[in-house]
Formats: structure tokens, C-alpha cells, sequence
């Protein structure tokens, strides 16, 4: 399944429903041959998928959160590294 959000962001995410008893419950990664998002859903952890809906629904906010801080650090350490080869 591939949807097109609708933000300000014209990113298409693909939903992948897969079932391995080795794979994590919810996978999220990089196409293989595009930019898009895909987000790979394990059947197998069914149950503890039905009973962590809401909590991984709302993890969105906060993972949001910690991706936001680790590239502002990013930026902050290239604007560093800019200033002090400009030097």
C-alpha cells in the first residue's frame, strides 16, 4: 500500500505487511531503490500490536521530537565546523 501524506511535505509512505518470527513488530526504512518511507508491519506480533496501538500511535510526537534534536545537533556541529574553517 503506498499513500501520499497530506502535509507540506509531498512524501509518499509504502506499508508493508510482512509475518517472520525474527523481525521486530514495526520496521521503518528507506525504499531500496527510492527516497520513499517504508514502514513494514510483522503480523506475527499481531497480539502485542492490537495491545500497543495507541502507545505506538503516540510515539509519533516524541520520535518526531528525537529525530528534530539529533539534526539540529547535526546542523549545530557543521555550522561549528563552517566557522572554524572559515577562521
Amino acid at each position: 500500500m503506498r499513500f501520499e501524506l497530506n502535509d507540506e511535505s509531498s512524501d509518499i509512505v509504502e506499508f508493508r505487511l510482512i509475518e517472520d518470527v525474527d523481525m521486530p513488530p514495526v520496521i521503518i526504512k528507506q525504499h531500496e531503490h527510492e527516497m520513499t518511507v517504508v514502514i513494514m508491519i510483522n503480523l506475527h506480533h499481531k497480539i502485542w500490536l492490537s495491545l500497543k496501538r495507541k502507545s505506538i500511535a503516540g510515539a509519533n510526537k516524541q520520535m518526531f521530537a528525537q529525530i528534530d534534536s539529533i539534526l539540529n545537533g547535526y546542523l549545530e556541529e557543521q555550522l561549528r565546523m563552517k566557522e572554524f574553517d572559515e577562521q
